[in-house]
């Protein structure tokens, strides 16, 4: 925790460095002409399952957000009310935050985040304020960082994102309503802005006839902006951008550019498009997951809010080193993500990677046991697992260790 510290140290009075140096471009001018198997064991040394304890009070339907550190798990839900805490073993420790409109509650939870060896969760809801409790549960304190984004004639309900950088710093995403645009900032807790990066869009979008029925543009959907800590740096991203930012400890600014040639997400009506709705990272390797509207070889359904819709989202892992891209077939027919050739379960996909290398997924009951129950030669844990599962259950949490 003292070397984390020290080595952000430098962002507390820093203004912003300049010098830009850019890495090797992702390349998706060719769009997807060929999908590969990976193997799990390809990157995973080993995987192992956790149940999550279940009771009235914590049942968990489908999990939005999971984070994994310091031997806790830490979810929020569909419900998007609080943030449900367990411990490493699948106990139930806290739950975390509190609906309504006294000191320390909020309506909405919209997004949540956990600084290793730091005793805070921070909880940003629907509104400005931002929220901090400890893993107790107890509430701490709470920011405004409106001053930042409200302007006489921009109206923004919220900051799309708020991360920590450090114990007294944070990253602020603030998406303008009804445009693509979306600014970064880095904030210390006295409110003092020391990085200011402006809002742009390399996109010139085109609302077209969609565009109309939402108003010109002026209700444009919430940007699934794309933001994390990684070490000693935050990463970046906007849909509406083809790079992605990546910002040091010294606020030296590096940028990863995307090449989306003639499938860039840049008009409704386009029936071809390649955008990135996710990543994570650890060491030389992004786990990217796009959506090709268009261009991914297995289309497949899934069952969403009463009805049945087609998605077309793929993953792929990029080479930090050899600038590879490997998009990924899927393992099983309409699931994403690695063969898992280490006990013969399910896909695996990570979900969130933590400090100490763990990819973090979880499966639903139905599917989990699907995969276990005939297996004669399931491993001793999802025996383990399988013989007390009932049928309200909360769903199986998946942990890999990277190589």
């Amino acid at each position: 925790m003292m070397y984390f510290i020290t080595g952000f140290s430098l962002f507390f009075g820093c203004q912003p460095n300049h010098r830009n140096t850019e890495a090797a471009m992702i390349d998706l001018s060719n769009g997807i002409r060929s999908v590969n198997s990976l193997n799990l064991s390809d990157f995973a040394s080993s995987i192992r399952y956790v149940k999550l304890n279940s009771s009235d009070e914590n049942l968990l339907a489908v999990f939005n957000q999971i984070i994994y550190e310091d031997g806790l798990f830490m979810i929020s839900d569909n419900q998007e009310k609080y943030v449900y805490t367990f411990n490493e073993d699948g106990s139930f420790k806290q739950k975390i935050g509190q609906i309504g409109q006294g000191p320390g509650e909020y309506n909405k939870l919209k997004w949540f985040d956990y600084l290793p060896g730091h005793d805070e969760i921070l909880i940003h809801p629907y509104r400005r304020d931002t929220y901090f409790y400890n893993p107790e549960g107890n509430f701490i304190r709470k920011f405004n960082f409106s001053k930042f984004y409200e302007t006489d004639t921009t109206v923004i309900e919220s900051p799309f994102r708020v991360i920590y950088v450090n114990p007294t710093v944070f990253a602020i995403d603030i998406n303008f309503v009804g445009t693509p645009l979306s600014k970064l900032m880095l904030v210390k807790d006295s409110l003092r802005v020391i990085l200011d990066v402006p809002a742009n869009s390399s996109f010139e979008f085109d609302w077209g006839e969609m565009g109309a029925i939402l108003g010109h543009g002026l209700q444009v959907p919430e940007t699934n902006v794309v933001m994390y800590r990684r070490g000693d740096k935050i990463i970046h991203y906007n849909p509406y951008q083809d790079t992605i930012h990546v910002i040091d400890k010294n606020l030296k600014m590096e940028y990863i550019p995307i090449n989306f040639g003639n499938y860039k997400n840049d008009s409704y009506s386009k029936e071809k498009v390649i955008s990135l709705l996710n990543m994570e990272e650890f060491s030389d390797f992004f786990f990217f997951e796009f959506r090709a509207s268009g261009l991914t070889p297995e289309p497949y359904e899934s069952y969403s809010n009463g009805m049945t819709i087609t998605l077309s989202n793929i993953c792929a892992v990029y080479n930090k080193k050899t600038s590879e891209l490997t998009f990924l077939k899927q393992a099983q027919k309409g699931k994403l993500g690695f063969k898992n050739d280490i006990d013969g379960g399910l896909p695996f996909w990570p979900k969130y990677i933590n400090a100490h290398g763990e990819m973090v997924s979880y499966y639903q009951l139905d599917e989990f046991m699907e995969a276990f129950q005939n297996k004669e030669d399931a491993p001793d844990d999802v025996k383990a697992i399988l013989k007390d599962l009932k049928e309200d259950d909360n769903p199986i949490v998946a942990i890999a260790k990277l190589k």
